[in-house]
């Protein structure tokens, strides 16, 4: 090696924030298991260059579900809830090949944005005689406390369902087809709400 180049451990950024957790779980979800880029770490940072449209491939729910069992301790049931809210949603986008609704998901910052474009893409497959994407019970157990009062983590809940339909749309090749689909967000503009509606 060149003796002359100042010798410096390297920072280990997935070292570093495993030990912020479970305090800091909605920024790992976000950076580790969405590849949002982080814009404003240091320039020898891994993390600037993540890109959730070219590495789809490296998203995992079965590594997201260790993580919510193992990290956060997550109700297996509600694991489960959302795991099946992913597929339903991933299968519908293929279907119908809604890469609106699928960025309105994804970018939603406010909740009640959200909450409507889920209702009224599961009126829409009623009208058309599908079964609905989410039935009541369903979306409170995974986005609500209590009938219209939204959960502190319901964007949580919603990269988490992210996660799923991610994985499953790009095992089908939808989103090798559909790269453009996702919206080329970094970690800062999806996190502080700047997303325009």
């Amino acid at each position: 090696g060149d003796s002359s180049r100042e010798l410096r451990p390297e920072r280990n950024m997935l070292y570093e924030d495993l030990f912020k957790l479970p305090g800091e779980a909605g920024r790992f979800i976000r950076t580790y298991f969405l590849r949002l880029p982080r814009r404003r770490a240091r320039e020898d940072d891994p993390r600037r260059t993540y890109s959730l449209r070219d590495e789809a491939d490296l998203v995992s729910w079965r590594l997201t579900e260790l993580f919510l069992r193992r990290v956060m301790c997550v109700d297996g049931s509600r694991i489960q809830q959302i795991r099946n809210l992913g597929d339903r949603l991933a299968d519908y986008v293929r279907e119908q090949n809604d890469q609106r609704f699928f960025r309105t998901f994804f970018m939603a910052n406010k909740y009640h944005v959200f909450r409507s474009a889920l209702v009224k893409t599961d009126m829409a497959c009623l009208r058309r005689g599908d079964s609905p994407l989410i039935t009541f019970d369903q979306y409170i157990e995974i986005f609500e406390e209590g009938e219209e009062v939204a959960r502190p983590d319901w964007d949580l809940a919603r990269d988490l369902t992210l996660i799923r339909m991610i994985e499953r749309l790009h095992q089908m090749g939808w989103i090798t087809d559909n790269k453009e689909a996702i919206p080329d967000l970094t970690y800062e503009e999806l996190t502080e709400k700047t997303v325009s509606e």
